[in-house]
Formats: structure tokens, sequence, C-alpha cells
């Protein structure tokens, strides 16, 4: 009975050990979860800045914008598109990551976007408030992307006068996410 009981004294103690250290693997994660939507939140705060100073050039020309974002991606390899709204949900510049690196879509190939929950959700927010949409799949011509897992933000861009004039939206890739916070676990393992 004594070695019953020894033997019960000593899983009990494994199995709190291993509930903490599950604990802690959590816990870990959810701070790095939290790290990142932070710095994605002011990335995507700080570049609806720049569009903002930028709108009377893009009323004529969309190539400086065009520029500005391929800068943000060519730095962020984990952002799959950044893309401008105007404030009826119609893409006025678009860029997107691709296996030959970033290209800007064509004007005739944007998109409306206004049915979408990110707009519908950002472009009612106020000037600096980010909108984080769930983990989902990407969506083009109302055709889901299966192999392409994204989290967008998204942001009123208010032009110099205070005026609302649409919304910047960045789709963050949902895969690379994922991989990140996989290895907190395998960081802890080790």
């Amino acid at each position: 009975i004594a070695l019953g009981i020894h033997y019960a004294v000593i899983v009990h103690e494994q199995n709190l050990l291993i509930a903490q250290e599950e604990s802690l693997k959590v816990e870990q994660t959810r701070k790095k979860l939290e790290q990142k939507i932070l710095r994605m939140q002011a990335d995507t705060l700080r570049f609806a800045e720049l569009v903002g100073h930028q709108t009377e050039k893009m009323t004529t020309n969309r190539d400086a914008l065009a520029r500005q974002f391929s800068h943000i991606m060519a730095f962020k390899p984990q952002y799959m598109q950044v893309r401008f709204l105007s404030s009826n949900g119609a893409e006025k510049v678009r860029l997107e990551r691709t296996i030959n690196g970033v290209s800007r879509q064509l004007n005739h190939l944007l998109q409306d976007k206004s049915h979408r929950r990110y707009f519908q959700e950002g472009i009612v927010l106020q000037p600096g408030t980010v909108y984080l949409s769930p983990l989902d799949l990407n969506v083009e011509w109302h055709s889901p992307q299966p192999e392409k897992l994204t989290m967008r933000m998204a942001t009123p861009v208010s032009a110099d006068n205070g005026e609302k004039v649409g919304l910047l939206v960045i789709n963050y890739d949902g895969v690379a996410l994922l991989k990140e916070l996989l290895s907190v676990f395998e960081d802890t393992q080790k």
C-alpha cells in the first residue's frame, strides 16, 4: 500500500509539473501574439498617417503611394498585401507579395471591397484605432484562396484637414504568424 501511495504522489507531482510547463508555454505564446499584434497595429497607424499626408497627390497620381507601399513591403516580408481603399470601399492602390516579389495590381484589376467585413467595420472606426480581423482565408474576386491564410489590420485614413478619405488595409501572412507562435512551444521544449 505504501508503495502504491508513493507511486501516486510521484505521478501527481509529474502531472502538476507538466501542467505548469504547459501553462507557461500558453502564457509565452499569448505574450508573443500580443507583442506581434501591437507592432502590427503601430505599423498600420504609422502607414495610415503617411497615406493621409499624400491624399492630394493620390487623386492625380497613385505612383507615389505605390512606391511607399513597396518600401513598406520590402522590410516586412510577413505582409501579403498593403492596400488603400476609398471611403466607399474601392481599392485605389494595392500591392501584393507573390512568388516573384512585390507587385502592384493594375488599375483595371482593383476590386470593390465594400461588402467585406474588414471594410465595413474598419471604415467606421475613429482615426487612430485599428480593426483586427479574425484569422481567415484571403478572398479575391469573391473566391477564397485556401493557400493564403491571412489576418487583416485596417484603419481609417484622414487627410491633413481631418477628413476621412479611406481605409488602409494590411494583410498579414497567417501561416507565418502561426509558425512564429508554434516556435514558442518548440523553444520551451529545448
